[in-house]
């Protein structure tokens, strides 16, 4: 099973929502994909629509590459290739933070590369409550909480978890925050933002005592490898 490592990106400061997305896309991402090892490479980019909104973005967008093995990434991450890539983060990235995981997917309505590039990607980051374990955490989060939300009208095509791997948390490579919850979804940025909330009870009344605060943000997909 391959692991997965996300970054959660923020742009420089002063640096145009514009220009990031371009800069990271055109000049960056070439860079990163020569990497050794490196399976695959996505990049979702916060849609410029949301920075007009009341609340700017938590983040300017997240980078999701695939490995085969910890192993394997922390061995990349020494190359003459990472070094370049490290080098050229200054260039347009102000903060970054991230999580090395695994993918749990409860909706499996996976289209094309082609496909999800036009769909809205909706990326939740989660942070657990001060007192809860690791494990308490992901296994209310994998057992009962995604199961419970991974059917209409909130999840339709496409919907995963992606759980940091319990043993970095006592490494140097400590996840920073608990998780990421994403979905796919066929709407327009307005039909999405208008949808009519949720009737009824909640799908999940013991979830508030996992969770102590979650960041979202709406992106575009891009997959380059």
């Amino acid at each position: 099973m391959m692991i997965k490592r996300v970054s959660l990106v923020n742009r420089k400061a002063g640096m145009p929502a514009e220009e990031f997305q371009r800069y990271w896309l055109e000049v960056h991402a070439p860079l990163a994909l020569k990497v050794p090892g490196l399976r695959h490479y996505i990049q979702s980019q916060t849609l410029l629509e949301t920075y007009d909104s009341p609340e700017a973005p938590a983040y300017d967008g997240i980078v999701e590459t695939w490995w085969d093995s910890v192993e394997a990434s922390e061995q990349a991450r020494k190359t003459p290739e990472r070094a370049l890539v490290d080098a050229d983060q200054p260039n347009f990235i102000g903060a970054s933070k991230g999580l090395i995981g695994i993918e749990v997917a409860f909706l499996h309505e996976l289209p094309g590369a082609a496909e999800r590039q036009r769909m809205l990607k909706s990326i939740s980051v989660l942070y657990r409550r001060e007192g809860v374990s690791v494990a308490a955490f992901q296994s209310h989060w994998r057992d009962k909480h995604g199961p419970a939300f991974a059917a209409p009208p909130l999840m339709s095509l496409r919907y995963v978890h992606r759980h940091p791997l319990p043993e970095t948390y006592d490494g140097p490579n400590a996840p920073a925050c608990d998780g990421l919850a994403i979905s796919w979804h066929e709407e327009s940025f307005d039909e999405y933002q208008n949808r009519p909330a949720h009737e009824g009870p909640p799908r999940d009344p013991l979830w508030t005592n996992y969770r102590i605060r979650v960041e979202r943000i709406l992106t575009r997909e891009i997959v380059l490898l």
